[in-house]
Formats: C-alpha cells, sequence, structure tokens
C-alpha cells in the first residue's frame, strides 16, 4: 500500500523532472486540455445563448468581432507564455528566490498591460470595426459587444498570468476548477441576462467580464494565501528588471508572433465580410467549433513547454527528446480522429448554435474545406511548445509569420481573384498550416541536435 501511494504521489505532484514521462504528460496534459475546454465555453455559451434568444443578427453582431478578439487573446497567450517558460526554468534549476522575484514581476505587468490595453482598445474599436467592413445592420451591436470585451481585459490578463505561473510549477488542476466554477456562473448569468431580461449582446457580454472578474479574483486570492515557495505578496509586486528581460525575451516574440498572424486573420475577415451577413454568421458558428480544436491543440502545447522547460532547467536532455516525441505522436494521431468525426457530424455541431437552414447549408461547404486538416496544427502547437520551452521563440515566431501571415495574405490576395467563393477563401488555412508544419518540424530536429550535445 506504501508503494502505491509513493507511486500516485510521484504521479500528481507537480515536478515533471521525474517518473514516467508518458503518465507524467498524461497527468498534467489533461486538466489543461479540460481548463482550455471549459474557457472556450466562455464565449460559445454566448452565441448558443444568444443564437437561440436573440437571432441572427444579433449572432452575426459578436461573430463579427471574432478575429480581433482572437488578436488580443494572442496578446495575452504571448504574455503568459514569457511568464510560464522562465516560471518553468527557474523551478526545474531549483532557483527559488529569482522565482519569486519572477512571480510578482508578471503581476506587476500583468497589470500595467491590462490598463494599456484596456484604454487602446475602448478608443479604438470603431477603427477596427471599419477596418474590417463589418456590415451595417451589425455594425452597432459588434462595436458593444467589444467595448465589453475590452473592458474585460485586466482581470482576463490577470488570470491567464496566474494560471501561467501554476501550470509552469506543474499545477494544471486548480486552473481547471477554477474554470469549471466560473464557466457555471457564465452560463447562469448568461440565461438570466439574455434569455430572461432579454438584453441580448449586452447581457452576454456583461456575463462574460463578470465571470472574468471572479476567476481573476479566487486564482489571485490563492496566490496570496498558498504556503509555498511561489506565494505572491502585494507589497512585494514591482518590475523586476532582469526578470522583466527574461519574460520580453519570450513574450514579445511570441506576442509580436500572435499580432502578425491575425493580422492575416483580420485580412480573411475583411473578405468574408464582404459576402455578407450570412457568410459571417455561418462563419461564426464553424469558428466556434474549430476554437475547441485551437485550445485543444494550444494545451498540449503549453504542457510540452512547460514540461521541456522544466527538464530542460534540469539538464535532462533525454527525457526532453523522449516526451517531444510522445507529445507529438498523441497530439497528431488523437487530432486526426477528432477531425474525421466532426466532419462526419458538423451539421449536428452547427445546430447547437442555430437551426436557420440558408446558414446551416452555408457552414457545412465551409467546414468541409478545412476541418479535416486541422489536426496539422498539433504538430504546430507541440514543435512551436518545444521551442520556446528551450528558451528559442524568435525562430518559431519567424516561422509562423512567414508560413501563416505572409503566406494567407498572399493566397487571399491571389486565390479571390481567381475564384471568389468562401471555399476558397477557407482552403487558405490548410495549405498555411502545411508549410508551418514542416517547417517547426525541422526547426526542432536541428535544435534538438544542438542540445543533445550541449547537455552530453
Amino acid at each position: 500500500m506504501i508503494k502505491i501511494r509513493q507511486k500516485f504521489s510521484l504521479l500528481v505532484n507537480d515536478d515533471l523532472t521525474s517518473g514516467p514521462i508518458i503518465l507524467k504528460l498524461a497527468a498534467f496534459s489533461a486538466p489543461l486540455l479540460l481548463g482550455n475546454f471549459l474557457q472556450q465555453l466562455y464565449s460559445t455559451i454566448d452565441l448558443i445563448i444568444i443564437g437561440r434568444f436573440a437571432g441572427r443578427t444579433a449572432f452575426a453582431a459578436v461573430g463579427s468581432t471574432g478575429y480581433i478578439i482572437v488578436l488580443l487573446i494572442g496578446l495575452l497567450v504571448g504574455l503568459a507564455g514569457g511568464i510560464a517558460v522562465n516560471v518553468a526554468q527557474l523551478k526545474g534549476a531549483g532557483n527559488y528566490r529569482g522565482l519569486s522575484l519572477m512571480i510578482h514581476t508578471a503581476y506587476a505587468l500583468a497589470f500595467i498591460a491590462g490598463v494599456v490595453l484596456t484604454c487602446f482598445g475602448l478608443l479604438t474599436a470603431r477603427f477596427w470595426l471599419r477596418l474590417t467592413q463589418v456590415p451595417p445592420e451589425i455594425f452597432a451591436g459588434a462595436e458593444r459587444y467589444l467595448d465589453y470585451t475590452f473592458i474585460g481585459l485586466i482581470p482576463g490578463i490577470v488570470y491567464n498570468c496566474g494560471a501561467a505561473i501554476l501550470q509552469a510549477l506543474g499545477d494544471s488542476r486548480r486552473p481547471l476548477l477554477l474554470l469549471f466554477l466560473c464557466s457555471v456562473i457564465n452560463f447562469i448569468l448568461d440565461m438570466l441576462f439574455v434569455a430572461f431580461f432579454h438584453w441580448g449582446i449586452d447581457g452576454a457580454a456583461l456575463a462574460t467580464v463578470l465571470s472574468q472578474l471572479i476567476s481573476a479574483i479566487i486564482l489571485t486570492a490563492h496566490l496570496l494565501h498558498v504556503t509555498a515557495d511561489y506565494r505572491l505578496y502585494w507589497r512585494k509586486i514591482h518590475i523586476d528588471k532582469p526578470s522583466l528581460q527574461a519574460i520580453v525575451k519570450i513574450g514579445v516574440p511570441a506576442s509580436l508572433q500572435a499580432t502578425v498572424l491575425n493580422v492575416s486573420n483580420i485580412y480573411i475577415q475583411t473578405m468574408l465580410n464582404t459576402f455578407g451577413v450570412v457568410a459571417v454568421a455561418a462563419c461564426t458558428a464553424v469558428t466556434k467549433i474549430d476554437g475547441f480544436f485551437c485550445l485543444y491543440f494550444n494545451a498540449l502545447g503549453t504542457a510540452t513547454m512547460t514540461y521541456v522547460g522544466q527538464n530542460y532547467g534540469a539538464k535532462l536532455s533525454r527525457r526532453v527528446v523522449v516526451g517531444v516525441r510522445t507529445m507529438a505522436a498523441f497530439g497528431v494521431i488523437s487530432g486526426m480522429c477528432l477531425c474525421a468525426l466532426s466532419t462526419w457530424y458538423r451539421f449536428s455541431l452547427l445546430r447547437i448554435f442555430t437551426d436557420d437552414q440558408v446558414i446551416l447549408d452555408v457552414a457545412g461547404r465551409l467546414f468541409v474545406a478545412y476541418i479535416p486538416y486541422f489536426f496539422l496544427l498539433a504538430a504546430m502547437e507541440i514543435y512551436s511548445g518545444s521551442l520556446r520551452g528551450l528558451g528559442n521563440a524568435v525562430l518559431p515566431m519567424t516561422i509562423y509569420i512567414l508560413g501563416i501571415c505572409v503566406f494567407r495574405c498572399l493566397y487571399v490576395f491571389t486565390a479571390l481573384r481567381i475564384d471568389n467563393t468562401l471555399s476558397t477563401l477557407f482552403a487558405v488555412y490548410p495549405f498555411s498550416w502545411i508549410i508551418t508544419a514542416a517547417a517547426l518540424f525541422l526547426a526542432y530536429n536541428l535544435r534538438k541536435r544542438r542540445l543533445l550535445r550541449e547537455l552530453q
């Protein structure tokens, strides 16, 4: 019995540098996967309830802000990634003084970034909507929803910062439990504000902001009261220059990558908006489903980054290589299965959002155009995460910019002149994924050889 308890304790503890690799990765990744699933439910629940109770116009209005919101999320992911890699490496190296300085710097940076982005967003919301040529009949609703999104940025960034810290330390369970609680709160508030009070877009957006605020408060309260080396103290929250430089080294390239990539997505959204409200509504339903795929593969990438960061910090090169190989195989195979199943049952999934047959017909065609190839994103996220875990954020950033942003813009500019259809527009995704996944695979293997030489 004692041996069983010892094995179980080894499996569930926060140290990823010891224990069976496959079981460690599974135990750490599972809460991340579920957590990202719940996080996607925030906006998905909004759309389901809006689609059911507020109609086609409101549904399209919220959907038209999708790529702008993804741009903001990309900035948050970049910041969180910079924090996570450094926290993981400091923990792996056993540098607890540096770990404390890193955590307090991260929180200071989160508050500053939140205030700056909120002010910037509120001042430029109308500009972004005009830039993407949002149809006039849904412009006002889209602007209101975007304003609420910017208002919720401060608690959103604080939550992502705190969650990144816990996950980098190997604790992916507490963020999961917190997300489950706040998803339930979000659903209750959505039903109350939209279905009962009939506040429409404003009610759905307000429910999301309040849920984000609750999650940020609870997670911060945990860090303030935990009895561990990574405890947060209000009086110690400040910018430590070396810690800030370390975060910037990883976080800025990741944020820049997300920003530049979403320039191409905004360009795609602009082209999509020219096809009218039905096309926007159809795309909204499909992208909310593909959002779950994105977060699934992102969780695998985050787990890989944390695992590699800790083991690289502990100079366990062989463990790094085996872990990345295991995660890549799992990600690609599971991704192929999920893509095939979702494509087969696409109309059942789409009817969750709307029963409008016109929208369903268009959404079905979009689904087939690119969802079957989504598994390629698994390879991209895992190899990109492994490179960041090794401390190299510039190389994956460069590959993403060339393979996703530059290629997509060139493709859309030329392909739509030849065949101006939605299917042609959305075929840009699988082509760009193939190019980027191949380049990241090559880059990781070149870096792996150097790693093995360094740590021999």
